[in-house]
């Protein structure tokens, strides 16, 4: 994490509970997902993992934003409305396998998110490697399981979550996947 220590700055006092069960106790349950307007940072267990897709979804009723780590580049959008976004943190808990806790802090603003809870926030990360993917979800406004997490190496259903991941953020976030291609076409026509 030697690159990355900027997103560990302010961390709130539940964060810091956090990354002790992380780092002291080596807890393998606990993933930390953050970017911010430089760098962005991906861990499961023990590994950062430098070069991973990582897409943020945040919506509250404060805050609307996505930001994450496409190709190379990192990115916030939409850009004009998130010139204030600095960072966000997302910490999954998925140590009770069955209760899945999400601990978000955006710009300092603590929040944790599981099933039961009172509020009509979304959050949505998608994480993929060559090796696998991840899409975890949060959605408030369900009556009942409010929280998805799904882990796969099988490439037919890397490419089916992935699919359902770019959808449900671009319906969120409606461009966003005109930005990756915006973003594609600018890194082809670096590469010539």
């Amino acid at each position: 994490m030697k690159n990355k220590i900027t997103l560990l700055n302010h961390l709130d006092q539940s964060e810091q509970k956090l990354l002790h069960l992380k780092t002291e106790k080596k807890e393998e349950d606990i993933q930390l997902l953050g970017v911010n307007k430089t760098e962005a940072l991906v861990t499961f267990d023990a590994t950062v993992l430098e070069n991973a897709t990582l897409l943020i979804g945040y919506r509250s009723n404060a805050n609307k934003v996505c930001m994450g780590r496409y190709g190379d580049k990192v990115y916030s959008f939409p850009a004009k409305v998130n010139d204030n976004a600095d960072f966000i943190r997302v910490w999954i808990d998925s140590r009770k396998n069955e209760n899945v806790k999400f601990h978000v802090n955006f710009n300092g603003a603590y929040s944790k998110f599981a099933d039961g809870n009172d509020s009509d926030a979304l959050i949505i990360t998608f994480v993929e490697t060559p090796d696998f993917v991840q899409l975890s979800l949060y959605d408030g406004s369900l009556f009942i399981n409010q929280v998805s997490h799904i882990f796969t190496t099988i490439p037919a259903i890397k490419k089916r979550i992935r699919t359902i991941a770019y959808s449900m953020l671009n319906n969120e976030f409606p461009g966003l996947c005109e930005k990756f291609i915006a973003m594609e076409d600018e890194q082809s026509d670096g590469e010539e």
